[in-house]
């Protein structure tokens, strides 16, 4: 049978290439593709965004595969693009039988199915609910309800389209053993930019915790036996050998799981594996995990130097913690586990010298929520100094205990309550903490936990990006330019990052080339969503954010940058970056070849200021790029100049 399975983002990378790197590819959709495929179905996956041209990919896979079945799944922020593309397809070709799973229809079922556009909808886990429905519908594409509810599919609500009638099939027990296929990644070669940067790999499902703002209690209630399971250690790096295997560039992957440590017995499993694992490597992997800070590890200081050292044998550098809110009061609310602030600050404290990374989850305008309990997670995190912040607005899923509760406060209205956006716009006016507030806290967010500890260009990139989340469309091309402009790519660089990897960075700057990178970037931008400001405004700004001196792109091309501020600014962001962790050598290009015979030329006096910028900014040396052969000793004559004026080498 041809099946097309769809997949929905509303932030995007590209059209072509909706997702930037592998970390962002979906499991519950990759592993129905899967057993599918596996089945012997031909299978094609699609991922649409909300500027998608539906007749080039929709209709096309229609006309071309004639597919008997459309396999959708959905969150809550998803289910207003599914529900597009679902009404688009039905009108394309009524005969296709439309199957939703996910969140959204396992918490929303009623509404869902009588929403008249899924003939059957998932409630709950779906893997062997689609080979059962996939083998009904082999059988006989025009088979009858009646027919098909006689093979009484677990987990699966069937509409009669002439009757509307609602079939309720009961659901199964939870899938217990989790050691099945490994998801078939090479289906999202075609959407992913960078499909071998950062996999992620799922460790197993479900959660033991109840916290009020999460929909995985109400998904604990959907069926039974155990719902927190985990995959064997074997099974796990078996899959890290299948992805070696067809992305041999891989150098990092991240662990997905709920919650790992809840069960500290399977989570050491899992790291004594992963140490081994890497012991037959000769470049071992590193590794990123989300991590549940139960007083196992808050709270007992033994137990924390235990589960560094097995984090550190296993080569993981980056935990992931769910902070959600720096007030204590606010954590009880929350359901979260119970921690002091100051064991949090040492949690931390204790990670960044064990080289691993901290990165906080946040969350905002939550019900009850005051200023002064906003300011207590600035401070918290002002003072633990996570990696990275990552900032949600609460938004109310139906089926949480928190969004019940905003609904009898009164704060929502659940019939009109958009997903759209739905953790960047505030949702909730409380007392003395406003929609508008909330939202302005959001933005600035970066601003009042890092300033002042990072540079100040990455503090406003990071501000800006806050801001234009609440509106896709810029903010999808904020990510482009992220990924494909050179000095936005710069502003936002991990410096820090680069220490666990090597004993010393190197920023490449090629001063003398930059200028021809930096006027067709600013072109770029001049032709984007920026295109009411001139060139010269825009020069103007990021010349401010970046601290360069540079005020017209006249002769820019012919020129390049001002060494004086372009490679003093760029080695000190690195410098301050790398926190003392690295040595930082700057990369000046002297004689570097040139695009054509306009671009701007290396000269002694260039290669002169770049080494004097470079030490005054704190760099502890230079590298001379590309090649001596290629150099010209005027030119290096530039170099020695400077390098004996600071008294480097005495006998230069």
């Amino acid at each position: 049978m041809n099946i097309t399975c769809v997949y929905t983002v509303e932030i995007y990378n590209s059209i072509e290439k909706p997702l930037g790197m592998a970390t962002e590819m979906p499991f519950g959709i990759s592993m129905i593709a899967t057993v599918l495929e596996n089945a012997g179905h031909d299978v094609e996956l699609l991922v649409i965004t909300p500027d998608t041209p539906l007749d080039k990919y929709i209709k096309n896979n229609i006309n071309k595969k004639k597919p008997s079945l459309f396999c959708f799944t959905a969150v809550s922020t998803q289910y207003w693009q599914v529900k597009k593309i679902a009404k688009y397809v039905r009108e394309i070709d009524p005969s296709i039988f439309l199957l939703l799973g996910g969140h959204h229809s396992s918490l929303n079922s009623d509404k869902v199915i009588n929403d008249n556009l899924f003939d059957a909808i998932c409630v709950g886990e779906g893997e062997k609910a689609i080979l059962s429905l996939v083998d009904s519908l082999s059988k006989d594409k025009n088979i009858k309800l009646p027919l098909l509810l006689k093979n009484n599919i677990p987990n699966l609500w069937i509409k009669d389209r002439e009757t509307n009638e609602v079939f309720k099939n009961p659901t199964e027990s939870f899938q217990q053993n989790l050691d099945g296929p490994y998801i078939n990644r090479r289906i999202w070669d075609r959407w992913i930019e960078r499909p071998d940067e950062y996999p992620s790999i799922l460790l197993g499902r479900g959660c033991p915790y109840k916290c009020t703002y999460c929909s995985n209690h109400a998904m604990a209630k959907l069926s039974r036996g155990l719902y927190v399971r985990f995959r064997s250690p074997k099974h796990i790096t078996g899959e890290l050998d299948y992805i070696k295997d067809i992305y041999p560039k891989v150098d990092r992957v991240y662990l997905e799981v709920e919650t790992f440590g809840a069960n500290r017995k399977a989570s050491y499993a899992v790291f004594d594996a992963l140490a081994e694992y890497n012991r037959t490597l000769d470049d071992p992997l590193m590794f990123g995990i989300n991590m549940a800070l139960t007083s196992n590890y808050m709270m007992n200081p033994e137990r924390r130097i235990e589960l560094f050292e097995k984090a550190r044998a296993a080569n993981i550098r980056t935990i992931n913690v769910g902070l959600e809110s720096g007030s204590e009061r606010m954590r009880k609310i929350l359901n979260r586990p119970q921690y002091t602030n100051k064991e949090l600050i040492e949690f931390c404290n204790d990670a960044q010298n064990n080289n691993i990374r901290i990165i906080f989850f946040v969350l905002l305008g939550l019900p009850g929520e005051t200023i002064d309990d906003y300011y207590e997670t600035v401070k918290v995190a002002r003072l633990a100094q996570p990696h990275y912040c990552y900032v949600s607005i609460f938004f109310p899923y139906l089926g949480t205990d928190l969004a019940n509760t905003a609904i009898d406060m009164g704060l929502i209205d659940k019939e009109h309550l958009s997903p759209k956006s739905e953790r960047s716009i505030a949702r909730l006016n409380l007392p003395g903490f406003s929609k508008h507030r909330i939202r302005f806290e959001y933005i600035v967010f970066p601003w009042r936990v890092y300033r002042g500890i990072w540079p100040i260009s990455k503090v406003v990139a990071n501000v800006i990006a806050s801001f234009l989340r609440a509106y896709p469309k810029m903010y999808s091309f904020f990510l482009y330019a992220r990924n494909h402009f050179n000095f936005i790519r710069k502003v936002q660089w991990p410096w820090l990052e680069q220490t666990t990897y090597s004993d010393w960075v190197k920023p490449i700057t090629y001063q003398h080339q930059s200028g021809e990178i930096f006027h067709k970037e600013i072109n770029l931008f001049g032709k984007s969503v920026f295109n009411e400001f001139s060139n010269k405004e825009l020069i103007r700004i990021f010349a401010k954010i970046l601290n360069i001196n540079e005020n017209s792109l006249d002769n820019l091309f012919q020129e390049g940058l001002d060494p004086d501020t372009y490679i003093y600014t760029q080695c000190q962001d690195a410098v301050r970056g790398v926190k003392g962790k690295s040595k930082v050598y700057m990369g000046i290009g002297i004689d570097a070849p040139r695009v054509n015979k306009d671009q701007a030329k290396c000269t002694p006096d260039i290669a002169y200021r770049s080494i004097l910028a470079t030490y005054k900014a704190g760099g502890e040396g230079v590298v001379l790029s590309p090649n001596y052969s290629s150099m010209k000793l005027t030119n290096l004559d530039g170099v020695a100049k400077a390098l004996k004026e600071l008294k480097i080498f005495q006998n230069v």
